[in-house]
């Protein structure tokens, strides 16, 4: 039997597939032989629709009109498809769609994909967002299509209403004003917001509310400075009770009245300060403790009509030693008015009640403004402690007197400080690296006794710096004294800064400066030559000979080696140490060893040791890497 061929054609994107032959051999003209499935795409996405076309022919290829086309989807849950070829998309995934007509199929397979296109946008977390001022939010924003499925790589655009209030990029949040803000995320026509309010952040700074207005000197300001404690952005900070106290940064006199003062809800107000003083222009100076200050407009300061007594302080400080005298404090007594001043007088002083008397001093000279005050304290007869006492300065034609000025004298024992133990008193200290030495201080009996205030400093902050904890950073080549000044007692260690971490160092192994009066004392000097191999070296140990801060004889040992090295004494003061070694000389190469006596205290002098020539082992000059030291001796 003879069957026909049946060729299966398809347009552009078309996928087709043909149907057998009947049961009883080739159809006749006019009996649908194939189907042909044609569409525009085999891809939709989904809630999309696709309309194919089913076009039937018979054996010769001819189109059969009039033949009818059922259409069924093998995965209605993906898509479906009505009688009219309409396919539509429900869920991701692929369906065979079949068109058959009088016996008659063909297929065609249709990709469904998901449909990102973003129909709804959320946000994490979605509640109101309260943040303090200067501090960060992560906003999260999560796309999702008609369908629900999330769509990751959906675009999100971050917009604030208030970027005074807060800014946004990229879903971070950063507060800056205290108010509110909206904060809206979009993506394509979707889009969502989340508010943020912005609360004062922590206190950082003062500011100044209400600049201050001068006044005639002597009188309270026209208008009284009302300060702000306000976090880093600027934003009052209503919680803040800080103590805000006004001084006169620039233009001298005295500021009086109610100078300290707690905020309240974040706002310090003065209610009666007054600039006392020559005429003229002043600022004024707002700080708290813990905050950045803030400094007033000037303050215009005017004569006042009649004669007013100017003074520089009206209370005075005076710290001494039990045993000793102050210096004299001396204070001018100015004419703030335009009266003329004359006619001063001092009332004798008063002292606290139970206190001793008679300790201090006060006097006055000049017949007419300006005065000078000549203030000095007595302690001989005074043990530790602290005493108060009073005394008025008086003028007829003043429209302020009399004014009183209060002495405060602290007397203090006599606590030797030690900065430094016996190994912290001497130190090599490479550029950028730092210690602390210890700190303490004792009685006359020899028992521990606290501190009390000191001031740390540098005698060349080139060299290496000291910060108010005591703690040394070396900045560059050199040496210094780094000294504690306490009331009043003082100390200091000495700190040697190499040129480099690397080069040789000449040096000795003293740890301290301070030695005893007839003490014998070894000191050993060596070459260490760090990172950085010797071949050979010549230096020179030289010692105080001017005064008799050492012995007559110092005498001293050669290093055993090896290498063995030569050493000469060509004149008094002065040790000529030459070494060499055919093989590369690392670590501390042992020199000398000096015998040192010293004959009394109260003296001091310097063994300095110089490097005059020094080579690497293959003959390199290392002169310019390599550091000279000095060590001062103080004999006790």
């Amino acid at each position: 039997m003879i069957r026909r061929a049946v060729a299966c054609g398809a347009a552009a994107v078309i996928l087709l597939a043909c149907g057998g032959d009947g049961p009883s051999g080739p159809p006749g003209p006019g009996a649908v032989s194939s189907l042909q499935i044609t569409a525009s795409a085999n891809t939709i996405t989904a809630g999309a629709t696709l309309s194919l076309s089913a076009t039937a022919r018979d054996a010769s290829g001819a189109i059969v009109s009039g033949a009818q086309v059922t259409w069924s989807s093998s995965a209605t849950s993906v898509a479906t498809v009505s009688q009219g070829g309409v396919v539509s998309g429900i869920a991701s995934g692929t369906a065979t769609i079949t068109a058959s007509a009088s016996g008659v199929s063909s297929t065609v397979q249709i990709t469904v994909t998901p449909d990102d296109t973003p129909a709804s946008v959320t946000l994490s977390p979605a509640s109101a967002v309260a943040l303090a001022s200067g501090s960060l939010a992560t906003l999260t924003a999560t796309v999702r299509a008609t369908d629900g499925h999330t769509v990751s790589t959906a675009l999100v655009s971050w917009t604030s209403s208030n970027s005074t209030v807060a800014t946004v990029s990229a879903g971070v949040v950063t507060a800056l004003k205290v108010g509110t803000a909206t904060i809206t995320a979009t993506s394509g026509s979707a889009s969502t917001s989340a508010i943020v309010t912005v609360t004062p952040g922590p206190a950082a700074e003062l500011g100044i509310q209400a600049q201050p207005m001068g006044a005639a000197t002597g009188t309270p300001l026209s208008t009284q400075p009302v300060i702000e404690v306000r976090d880093k952005a600027g934003n009052v900070v209503p919680t803040a009770t800080n103590a805000v106290t006004a001084s006169i940064a620039a233009g001298g006199g005295t500021l009086t009245g109610t100078t300290t003062v707690n905020a309240v809800a974040g706002v310090a107000t003065f209610a009666n300060l007054i600039v006392s003083g020559t005429p003229g222009t002043r600022t004024l100076g707002f700080a708290a403790s813990g905050l950045t200050s803030v400094t007033s407009a000037d303050v215009v300061i005017t004569p006042s009509p009649t004669a007013l007594l100017v003074i520089d302080s009206t209370a005075v400080t005076l710290a001494v030693a039990a045993g000793a005298i102050t210096p004299v404090i001396t204070l001018s007594v100015k004419n703030g008015g335009i009266t003329p001043l004359t006619g001063l007088t001092l009332s004798p002083p008063s002292y606290d009640a139970g206190q001793p008397t008679g300790w201090l001093s006060v006097s006055a000279t000049g017949t007419a403004a300006p005065f000078v005050l000549a203030i000095q304290a007595n302690a001989t007869t005074l043990a530790a402690g602290t005493y108060r006492a009073a005394f008025a300065v008086n003028a007829a034609t003043a429209s302020n007197s009399p004014v009183v000025i209060t002495v405060s004298l602290i007397v203090s024992p006599v606590n030797p400080i030690t900065f430094g133990s016996a190994t912290e008193k001497l130190r090599i200290l490479d550029i950028g690296s730092a210690y602390s030495p210890s700190l303490s201080a004792r009685d006359a009996a020899g028992l521990p006794v606290p501190v009390g205030t000191v001031t740390f400093s540098s005698r060349a902050t080139s060299v290496a710096t000291v910060n108010a904890q005591g703690k040394i950073t070396a900045v560059a080549e050199g040496t210094t004294w780094v000294v504690v000044q306490g009331l009043n007692a003082a100390d200091s260690v000495f700190v040697i800064v190499p040129r480099g971490t690397a080069g040789p160092v000449f040096r000795s192994d003293l740890t301290t400066y301070l030695v005893k009066a007839g003490d014998v004392t070894f000191v050993n000097v060596y070459i260490d030559t760090r990172l950085t191999p010797v071949g050979a070296a010549t230096v020179a140990v030289g010692y105080t000979t001017s005064t008799p801060v050492f012995n007559s004889t110092v005498t001293y040992t050669s290093a055993a080696g090896p290498p063995v090295p030569v050493a000469t004494s060509p004149t008094a003061g002065v040790i000529r140490v030459s070494v060499a070694s055919a093989t590369p000389l690392t670590g501390q190469v042992a020199l000398l060893r000096l015998r040192v006596s010293t004959p009394g205290a109260g003296l001091s002098g310097v063994i300095t040791l110089t490097v005059t020539d020094i080579v690497a082992p293959d003959g390199t000059d290392l002169l310019s890497l390599a550091t000279s030291t000095r060590i001062p001796i103080i004999v006790q």
